[in-house]
């Protein structure tokens, strides 16, 4: 992702975040973004970029200038797309061995289009499996405990340790947690191996963790459908400000590892 990228999705993260609101966390009838013609959802950084609150859009269906056009429609003159990447494979002139490259495609959303039909009712693309039974989808998962007081993970001893359902507000806050754990167990030694050494809460390590283990519940959230909705958003906001407008590329490097996150937990990959 090149810098001009990311300086746009953080600016307008920043802007949602000044009035008030962790755009990952926005109270959302989920649905994932979609490309039009494969079918296929956005994941990781490319979620965040095409999440509602980040675009502004609420219709999930997003493509290309040319699939717009092969579709029989076109994009609305002056609409500005939105930048994502994709892997390709590229092939050595020398060796003749395929290597993976980022290539970069400009995507616009339905709304900034004309004369393509989408009929009454959202497709289905892929089946959605409840909360419970993406977590068991994880391989190598961690150890959790029920019953403790404050939800938290221990990478010491590999341990999840979470209240019980009926000590939260609602089903959707507990599920909503217990994937907010789990994306910090996806980082220890044995599987994605981040740097999980206890660091003081204001430290920009600190932070790029937890915004992780956050934008990795919010991918499971998110993909399971359900709702979520931030507590205290004033203090929680301000923190991640103060991480953002240090570091522009904080957002899409965290995206980045929450997406690897994301997929342990589906079940996907075991190691970086």
């Amino acid at each position: 992702m090149n810098s001009d990228t990311a300086e746009k999705v953080t600016a307008k993260i920043i802007k949602a975040l000044e009035e008030g609101t962790a755009p990952w966390r926005k109270t959302w009838k989920s649905q994932q973004s979609y490309n039009i013609i494969s079918g296929q959802p956005y994941s990781g950084a490319n979620a965040l970029f095409t999440h509602p609150m980040v675009t502004g859009y609420e219709s999930p269906v997003f493509m290309t200038y040319l699939q717009a056009k092969s579709l029989g429609g076109s994009v609305k003159k002056g609409e500005h797309g939105i930048p994502i990447t994709r892997p390709v494979m590229r092939k050595c002139k020398k060796t003749g061995e395929e290597f993976p490259v980022c290539k970069r495609y400009t995507v616009f959303n339905h709304i900034q289009t004309e004369g393509i039909d989408l009929g009454d009712e959202p497709k289905e693309h892929i089946e959605i499996p409840s909360a419970d039974e993406l977590i068991k989808r994880m391989k190598n998962p961690p150890t959790v405990k029920y019953g403790s007081y404050d939800p938290c993970y221990s990478p010491q001893i590999d341990t999840v340790f979470s209240p019980e359902r009926s000590a939260f507000e609602s089903i959707e806050t507990f599920h909503e947690t217990r994937f907010h754990e789990f994306g910090h167990a996806t980082g220890h030694k044995s599987r994605l191996n981040r740097d999980m050494k206890p660091l003081m809460f204001d430290t920009h390590g600190y932070s790029k963790e937890e915004l992780v283990a956050e934008l990795t519940s919010a991918f499971c959230c998110h993909y399971v459908g359900i709702e979520t909705e931030l507590k205290n958003q004033a203090a929680y906001c301000a923190s991640w400000l103060k991480a953002l407008n240090n570091d522009r590329q904080f957002i899409i490097e965290a995206a980045r590892h929450a997406d690897k996150a994301f997929n342990m937990i589906k079940g996907e990959s075991n190691a970086d």
